[in-house]
């Protein structure tokens, strides 16, 4: 939604300076009380997310027996042209947040996808508050703060398994 609203600045500029007679002459005021809504709007629709750092070391490894072709297209990871790694995240949507990692996959001689969890960065909790006041399900951030390495591991491994499960 916000790109949506980007893309009608350009508009929104031309317009401003237009030499358009309208049959009614509106008051001098309206134009920048609808820049201000807009502006309002745009900003509310950006809320602060709550993120905080693992920074845990994994060498959590499992084996998915899908080809490795079918495996890079089928996980939603990007590479990092930097630093030649594979950000993976870990999405909870039943508690709003994600928990970010790095990945590094690997073809096994049978030709399936060998998966390995990294490193375990770093959650972020989405805020359910308002543009004035962030607002955080505590049970929620409580979870994300108290969950152990081992139980993000299962999880990483439950979701890559789910996603070849569902063809």
């Amino acid at each position: 939604t916000d790109l949506i609203a980007l893309s009608i600045l350009p508009v929104s500029y031309y317009n401003w300076y237009l030499d358009f007679k309208p049959g009614i002459k509106p008051l001098k005021f309206i134009k920048p009380v609808i820049l201000g809504i807009c502006c309002f709007s745009f900003i509310a629709t950006s809320l602060q997310s709550k993120t905080e750092s693992y920074n845990w070391k994994s060498n959590y490894k499992f084996v998915v027996e899908t080809h490795y072709e079918n495996a890079q297209n089928e996980l939603r990871f990007y590479m990092s042209k930097d630093t030649n790694s594979i950000s993976y995240s870990i999405e909870l949507p039943e508690k709003n947040a994600t928990i970010n990692t790095k990945i590094n996959i690997s073809k096994t001689p049978e030709g399936f996808t060998e998966v390995m969890l990294d490193s375990i960065l770093q959650f972020r909790l989405e805020n359910m508050g308002s543009l004035f006041r962030n607002r955080y399900d505590e049970e929620d951030l409580k979870y994300l703060k108290d969950i152990s390495q081992q139980e993000v591991e299962q999880l990483f491994e439950e979701q890559i398994r789910n996603k070849f499960l569902k063809k």
